[in-house]
């Protein structure tokens, strides 16, 4: 990843931290401290789906699982990681962009199918190849695509 990718990812990620401190500044402003305190707990509970990313993989792969889940989080979905087999090698100059835009043509197919769907599971698995990422719907199977070379190859 590039050093103005990661200036955008934490830029980003600044950007949703700041709505999230707005959310339980709402609700104490209402009146609604238990509301306020839930929600800190989920927040806390998301935090550390991120912190397991960020140390258990290469620093490649963590940031692009990172930058997965935070663009998941901007359409409205919390995306929790299944099954991760990448190899360390990953070229993810090549796989991330690719693979952002996949996963968000993705996503928001998804939630024009279903708007009340907030949270899916997803896997990135090493296949030959190429990289296949796999989304996991609620009752209704999966979904996936695979990049090879950093080009789509389906859906």
């Amino acid at each position: 990843m590039k050093a103005e990718d990661m200036i955008q990812l934490l830029r980003r990620q600044r950007h949703e931290f700041l709505n999230r401190i707005q959310v339980v500044s709402g609700y104490l402003q209402l009146g609604y401290p238990a509301r306020a305190g839930k929600y800190l707990q989920e927040l806390a509970a998301d935090m550390e789906l991120d912190r397991e990313l960020l140390v258990g993989f290469a620093p490649e792969v963590s940031l692009l699982l990172f930058a997965h889940r935070l663009q998941g989080r901007e359409i409205g979905i919390l995306i929790k990681f299944r099954k991760i087999d990448v190899r360390p090698d990953l070229d993810v100059e090549i796989i991330g962009p690719a693979s952002l835009r996949r996963m968000r043509n993705l996503l928001e197919d998804i939630t024009r199918d279903d708007q009340n769907l907030s949270v899916v599971e997803a896997s990135i698995l090493m296949a030959e190849d190429r990289v296949v990422f796999r989304v996991y719907l609620p009752g209704e199977g999966e979904r996936e695509f695979t990049l090879t070379g950093g080009e789509p190859d389906v859906c």
